[in-house]
């Protein structure tokens, strides 16, 4: 298993490589808009071929790259649905799940009036 971590500076994230020594097939976690092409050498200088890309939650943090790093390949997403149902922002009613998020005091995403609006396409 060929595993890989790239930053993203300007929003801070991570997307992650995971490629296949056998198959030389890969996907790429969470891809980043600025950095699609940087995937991309990252994937020819190991050799792999794209496979998918994998979405694992709405970004409000960038936009992702996706659909630009492998425009003809599968396009998979994590649903909501599939995380532990423990969580108690998972299980809030919309009005109590507002209100945990202000209680958590975090501050606001730098880069979500441009993330959000960018993912909607």
């Amino acid at each position: 298993m060929i595993f890989r971590q790239l930053f993203e500076p300007v929003s801070s994230t991570y997307t992650y490589l995971l490629g296949c020594e056998q198959t030389g097939r890969a996907l790429l976690v969470d891809p980043v808009l600025p950095t699609w092409e940087r995937d991309l050498v990252a994937l020819n200088a190991l050799s792999l071929e794209l496979a998918c890309t994998v979405e694992t939650h709405v970004h409000a943090d960038h936009i992702t790259a996706a659909l630009r790093s492998c425009a003809s390949a599968a396009r998979l997403e994590h649903r909501a649905g599939a995380q532990p149902q423990s969580a108690p922002r998972r299980r809030a009613q919309p009005g109590r799940f507002l209100a945990i998020m202000r209680e958590l005091k975090l501050p606001y995403p730098k880069f979500i009036d441009h993330a959000v609006p960018g993912n909607r396409r």
